[in-house]
This record gives C-alpha cells, structure tokens and sequence, in this order.
C-alpha cells in the first residue's frame, strides 16, 4: 500500500505541474512545501504511518499553491529560505533569490582564498561586494574566513534589511551592509577584492523573462540600464581606485575583482578590463558550460 505522503506529493505535483518545467521538478516542489508545512524531512514522512494534515494544514497548503499557480510566486519566497554555499539564506519579495550559478562561483572563489596560507596573510583582507541583494555572497565569504572583512552594498534599502536579517540569522559578525549606488557612499577605504553579481541584462532580456521573475523579483537588481552592459563599466573605473596591491594575493594568484556576467556580454567586458588596465583576465564557465564569470588582477 502506497504510503499516505507520498499520494499527497503525487496530487499536489500534479497541481504544480503547469507551472513546473517538469514532472520531476513538480514533484520536488512538492515535498519541499510538505517539508514546510509539517516541519518534518521527507524520509521521516516516508516512513509515517498515519500521515495526515489538519484542516489548518490543509488551508495554508491551499493558499501556498493559490499563490504558486496562480500569482506565480517563486517557490524560494513561500519555503522562505535557501541554502547557499556554507550557510541558509532568508528570502522575501522582492529582493533577488539567489541563483544556483551565483553560488556557482562563489563556492569556486571560495575555494580561491583557501589557497592562502594563514602565515602569508600579513593584515585582514577587506573585500567589497557591490549589489549584496540578500547578502549571499558577502555572509557566504564572511563565514568561512572570519579574519576578513566584508562589506556589502546595494541600492536598494530592503535589499540591505535583509542582508542585515542574514547576518543576524547566521550569526556572522564580520561582515557590514552599506546602502549605496555602486561607490557613491562606500567608506574611503582600499579593498583587496571586489565582487559583484550586477544587474546585468538588458531591457530586451527582462521582458523575455518569466512572470515569475518579472512580477515578484526587484527589476533594478536584473537590470541597470537599456544594454545591460553599463554598470561594468562604473564597476571597473571605480575599482582602480578603491584597489589596492595585495601581495598574497599576487604569489597565489587571487583575483582582485571577480563579476558575474551573461555569456553575450564577454568581449565587450574584456574590452572595458583592458580599458582600465586590469591583466590576466580570465573567464569561467558554469556547470552549463556558459561563460558566468570573470575575474582579473589590477596590478
């Protein structure tokens, strides 16, 4: 006899199946909303016996998928949270969700850093990321390496709520949240590496986007201007100045500037790098096998 969680998961994905690229993804959303709603792992519900949701179970599961299939919500803000890399990331409307190729690269950079010996670091690294949004990225580098300091900005002050709401959340305590329009209030102080996961796309590519993005996530976090290409360019102009030579970084080759890209955008960003005199540019690509990244040193 079919165990009586799993029939809900089969009947709730096949509700969720018409805003589900597939079955298997319908189906995976559907535990995790069980998973929400009982507090329990779907091993532990495999394995009940007498399964059953209460009427007031049942109402907060009807109104979750309302808003799933008809308002299209992202699954990421009902769950209300998201791994990403070492730590959990709260998530709330409408600041961006963290994207699977954005941990991507940060779990590379991570692994980066970790090639630095503890004796070579002569003074605590500052690193910069520019659009925090949730604070992924910079709580995600704070936490692992505790000695540094990490400060995050973005334009948006919800954006910055919730990186705040993040620090507390994960308990980190050397990373700052600075609302700022790229440089414009960031303290007048050097950095050994910038970050950023900007606003990259164009007017044309928001609008093909799904209504999922277009109707919940915040557009300035996706686009910053009618080509998209803009914001590297007071990225990188900026970041000559806010730079400054790390010499553990040069012996084992850390990048000082790391920027998530769309793959279309390549050549015209290597031109903007060399432009502002930065070397050993490289870009990498993510696990689609997508130019995602790239990242350079100034000296």
């Amino acid at each position: 006899m079919e165990n009586e969680a799993l029939k809900v998961a089969r009947k709730i994905s096949k509700r969720l199946s018409v805003v589900c690229k597939d079955e298997q993804l319908a189906f995976q959303e559907s535990w995790w909303l069980i998973e929400k709603l009982t507090q329990k792992k779907k091993a532990f519900l495999l394995l009940e016996k007498d399964f059953q949701l209460s009427k007031g179970k049942q109402k907060e599961l009807e109104r979750w998928l309302h808003d799933r299939i008809k308002e299209k919500k992202p699954i990421q803000y009902i769950l209300g949270n998201v791994p990403f890399c070492n730590i959990e990331i709260i998530v709330k409307p409408p600041v961006l969700i963290p994207r699977p190729e954005t941990e991507e690269w940060c779990s590379w950079l991570i692994k980066q850093l970790k090639k630095i010996p503890s004796n070579q670091i002569l003074s605590p690294p500052t690193i910069l990321d520019i659009g925090a949004g949730s604070g992924c990225i910079a709580l995600a580098l704070a936490k692992e390496f505790p000695n540094f300091k990490v400060i995050g900005s973005d334009i948006n002050p919800k954006a910055i709520t919730l990186a705040e709401e993040n620090k507390k959340h994960n308990k980190i305590e050397n990373a700052e949240f600075i609302i700022s329009d790229v440089y414009n209030s960031i303290p007048n102080i050097k950095f050994d590496m910038i970050i950023s996961n900007p606003p990259y796309l164009s007017e044309k590519e928001w609008k093909a986007l799904s209504l999922e993005v277009r109707e919940w996530e915040d557009k300035k976090a996706l686009v910053y201007s009618e080509m998209g290409i803009e914001i590297y360019d007071k990225i990188l102009e900026g970041a000559t100045k806010f730079l400054q030579k790390n010499p553990a970084f040069e012996k084992f080759e850390i990048p000082q500037i790391v920027l998530e890209i769309e793959p279309n955008q390549v050549e015209s960003i290597k031109r903007l790098f060399s432009q502002y005199n930065f070397h050993s540019t490289y870009t990498h690509k993510d696990l689609e096998g997508k130019d995602r990244w790239i990242f350079a040193q100034l000296f």
